[in-house]
């Protein structure tokens, strides 16, 4: 008796993404596309160590991190940026932002704190205590209670608050009226050990496909997340975006400059792009 058996040309290659609804298009039937792909997750902070460490062999990786990790190198064409307001970085304050004295950060971002700290200054023009959350903020329900003024807050969690705090501001909004560029929080990067098949092609592909898609994907997630499917769908259609084209690429050097100019991240890091 013959049996046929479907070839998995992706067998053991391990793609990293974020817990986000923002990653969505990007993986729209991406283990259909790739037969044998082994998908992981895990918050931006830790996904990059897991880059580092060999555990994904490519993985959604925050802008912050890949200045300081020069061996890394960028998917053509693919990203995750915003051109105004983001809705899912956002500083939620229970006075208004020049009284600010204390934040909380949620430590599963490394792109979203790097840019708040860049935004104190350049922006908002304070300098608030940090402390850093002992884990995501998503795991314990906000408090207007907490001794801190303010959260900072990323990814679904940023969309799930209920309660309102008197003040809100949305980090990609207030990084535009800054610079009047589009902020990328995050691409495809790739250890420049690895080699990935074809598969940057398989991810352009998803991203297309996923971008045909945005109504279903809102419908599903907005069930998964508790959070409206309109609220969902201007998201993924309004404020994400999804190219890492010219004037993306201007953001990232312009958020490269005001994070070297404040000691952040090394200098003259080159953004260098995978190929096959």
């Amino acid at each position: 008796m013959n049996t046929h058996v479907k070839p998995k040309p992706y067998a053991g290659l391990h793609l990293g993404v974020v817990p986000y609804l923002n990653v969505k298009p990007l993986i729209w039937n991406i283990e259909a596309l790739a037969p044998g792909l082994e998908v992981i997750t895990a918050v931006p902070r830790d996904l990059t160590a897991m880059l580092d460490a060999g555990q994904v062999n490519v993985g959604i990786t925050p802008v912050a991190a890949y200045f300081h990790h020069p061996g890394y190198s960028i998917v053509p064409g693919i990203s995750i940026a915003c051109k105004g307001e983001a809705r899912s970085v956002v500083l939620f304050s229970k006075t208004p932002v020049e009284q600010i004295r204390s934040v909380l950060l949620d430590r599963s971002s490394l792109s979203s704190i790097a840019l708040f700290r860049v935004l104190l200054r350049e922006h908002f023009q304070i300098s608030p205590a940090l402390t850093l959350s002992e884990e995501p903020i998503s795991c314990f329900p906000l408090s207007k209670e907490s001794s801190c003024d303010a959260f900072l807050i990323i990814g679904n969690a940023a969309m799930q608050v209920q309660k309102p705090f008197p003040y809100r501001y949305d980090l990609g909004e207030a990084w535009h009226q800054l610079t009047g560029l589009p902020f990328v929080f995050a691409f495809w990067a790739v250890r420049e050990d690895q080699h990935l098949r074809d598969f940057d092609r398989v991810l352009v592909r998803s991203k297309q496909e996923g971008l045909k898609h945005l109504a279903d994907i809102a419908r599903a997630e907005s069930q998964h997340l508790n959070i409206p499917e309109s609220l969902c769908y201007q998201y993924l259609s309004r404020n994400m975006r999804y190219d890492l084209g010219e004037c993306e690429l201007e953001g990232i050097r312009r958020f490269q400059e005001l994070l070297t100019a404040q000691g952040l991240c090394p200098p003259h890091v080159e953004l260098k792009f995978y190929r096959a």
